[in-house]
């Protein structure tokens, strides 16, 4: 299954439905890296079709968030999928992760938590 890393992102097929993206701490999230993550689960998939796909994305630490997220990409650049798993053990991080995936669940299940265990026992329910 391929393996991928964006500067310091990995970003790892685990099965034909599975993506894991996990971000290094301090990182620094705006909509053209989010733009060039989309591009990678398009090329993995083979297909913008992403509707098959469940996703768990690793925050390590406290990340920063540029304003043009949500001008640019949450506002409709956000693809259905089978489910969105976010995990953080940084409290911070999961606030913004929260109001985040309030938008992002209007396309898919999408939660929020602090231990990859708990998102991955979620994503094997869906």
């Amino acid at each position: 299954m391929p393996k991928i890393n964006l500067d310091e992102i990995k970003i790892d097929q685990l099965s034909d439905d599975l993506i894991k993206t996990t971000y290094p701490p301090d990182f620094l999230l705006n909509a053209t890296r989010l733009e060039e993550i989309r591009e990678i689960y398009t090329e993995m998939c083979g297909s913008e079709d992403v509707s098959h796909l469940k996703l768990l994305v690793i925050f390590n630490g406290k990340i920063a968030v540029s304003q043009d997220i949500g001008e640019r990409y949450l506002n409709g650049r956000i693809r259905k999928k089978q489910g969105e798993a976010l995990v953080s053990a940084c409290k911070e991080t999961r606030e913004y992760l929260n109001g985040a995936s309030a938008l992002m669940k209007k396309t898919h299940p999408v939660k929020v938590f602090e231990t990859e265990k708990e998102a991955t026992d979620w994503l094997n329910t869906l």
